[in-house]
């Protein structure tokens, strides 16, 4: 089995966001959430009992309900 550093997952986990993102050209809203992924699982990798709020709390400047007012109304 591999080990491999917090560093080398996330420089994987970012440059496979990036790479999706833009080869799928999905819009702000579609990076936003694949940012958001990334951000929880990066968070995750080092609390794996993070909560939305907790993450949420260290990866961005705004309140929990304004991050998911972000993705509110879709149909």
């Amino acid at each position: 089995m591999s080990t491999y550093t917090r560093s080398a997952i996330s420089k994987s986990i970012n440059d496979a966001a990036d790479l999706v993102i833009e080869e799928l050209n999905g819009g702000e809203r579609d990076a936003d959430l694949v940012s958001a992924v990334v951000n929880a699982a990066l968070t995750m990798l080092d609390d794996p009992d993070a909560s939305f709020r907790q993450i949420v709390e260290e990866n961005y400047d705004i309140e929990e309900s304004e991050l998911r007012s972000w993705w509110g109304g879709w149909s």
